[in-house]
């Protein structure tokens, strides 16, 4: 078992942490009509075949980070796993777009 098959088999896990467990909950996808149009490129081309790969794809969307440090960090680490099959641009473009989501529908900027 690869570690993104690990990682989706566990999120049905009852003793997952209550905290990540509440972000799988939410919305799974974005309304992003209203988005730049490379933002939507991101998100369709790179986020929502990458992202669900390995977890739902309601985690990171209902995450709490907003700052590029943030999600850079955590981008790194899930590029990292096994089975990520994540290129630097598709990381890049990822982490892009979550900051960018973060500043519009998180922060309501």
């Amino acid at each position: 078992m690869t570690g993104c098959d690990q990682a989706k088999s566990n999120t049905q896990t009852v003793s997952k942490p209550v905290q990540i467990a509440r972000y799988d909950s939410g919305t799974s996808t974005v309304d992003v009509s209203a988005y730049q149009v490379r933002v939507r490129w991101w998100y369709h081309r790179f986020f929502s075949s990458k992202c669900s790969k390995c977890h739902t794809a309601a985690r990171p969307l209902n995450a709490p980070y907003r700052s590029k440090e943030d999600w850079a960090e955590i981008i790194a680490r899930m590029a990292s796993k096994e089975g990520a099959s994540m290129t630097e641009e598709e990381a890049k473009s990822i982490e892009k777009f979550l900051i960018y989501d973060a500043k519009k529908r998180k922060s309501g900027e």
